[in-house]
């Protein structure tokens, strides 16, 4: 059943939904790993699989947070709904198991500074575009991994954020972003260290020869931050983490630093 849902719910979510499922998918599978049949599931083992994700569902056997607990319990939902649509169970087995989140205080908010972000871009100069974007024109993380520089406009001082697969949803629209002298000053120095970077590996690359307009090709389909490229989009919020510990920096996340920017705009 679980690789039948797979190919039913293919063609109708989007691919970050899709892994997801997927994920949760290779969690029930690692769990029933007796491979019984959907009817023989019942209540007491759903939740004896919640409690596993919390102890060791992760990788290599690491626990996961409640609120990733929480999301992959919704979706494990969502599959036996399906299956009871097509007739293979009577009850959702899953139905009671808690899927909402820890509510965290909305006024809450873990306001950066910027000596705080200078000491955690030294330790970790990898994700200094994510950390720049994020805290200088307030992009959410996921926005900041997948800008482009087709969609920089550094001389009109602006930056376009287009949702991913063209699909505006709550956490994603499309807007017009400015791009501020901070922003703008940075960024012309993060191109020149980039330009010289690719020119010591190879200094035929055609990428060096187009400084002056980001909106043609070869630089125009390339992340600014480049991270997505060399496919380590899993990690910045581990290395994040790891250098605000080094740093001796009170630990922030990415979302923390678009919400300092937000601030700082309702102030100025």
């Amino acid at each position: 059943w679980l690789d039948r849902y797979l190919k039913i719910r293919e063609s109708d979510l989007r691919r970050a939904t899709m892994d997801i499922h997927k994920q949760c998918v290779r969690q029930l599978k690692e769990f029933f790993s007796h491979d019984p049949r959907i009817e023989q599931i019942q209540r007491p083992a759903a939740t004896d699989w919640r409690l596993w994700l919390a102890e060791k569902g992760g990788a290599n056997g690491k626990p996961l947070g409640e609120a990733t607990v929480c999301r992959q319990a919704k979706t494990a939902k969502v599959i036996m709904r399906y299956a009871m649509t097509e007739g293979l169970i009577g009850v959702n087995p899953f139905e009671h198991l808690k899927v909402t989140p820890p509510v965290k205080d909305q006024f809450s908010r873990r306001f950066v500074k910027r000596e705080e972000l200078a000491k955690v871009i030294l330790r970790q100069p990898e994700i200094e575009p994510l950390l720049m974007l994020c805290y200088c024109a307030g992009l959410r993380f996921s926005e900041a991994l997948h800008l482009r520089y087709g969609d920089v406009y550094p001389r009109k001082r602006k930056l376009i954020v287009r949702p991913r697969e063209g699909v505006e949803t709550s956490k994603q629209r499309g807007r017009e972003v400015l791009v501020t002298q901070e922003l703008f000053d940075w960024g012309d120095e993060w191109d020149r260290r980039r330009e010289q970077l690719i020119k010591a590996l190879d200094p035929t690359n055609p990428y060096v020869a187009v400084v002056e307009n980001f909106q043609e090709e070869p630089i125009a389909s390339l992340t600014v931050c480049g991270i997505i490229e060399s496919g380590r989009q899993n990690l910045p919020q581990r290395l994040l983490r790891k250098a605000c510990e080094v740093a001796n920096v009170e630990p922030f996340t990415f979302n923390d630093l678009r919400r300092t920017r937000d601030t700082i705009w309702h102030q100025e």
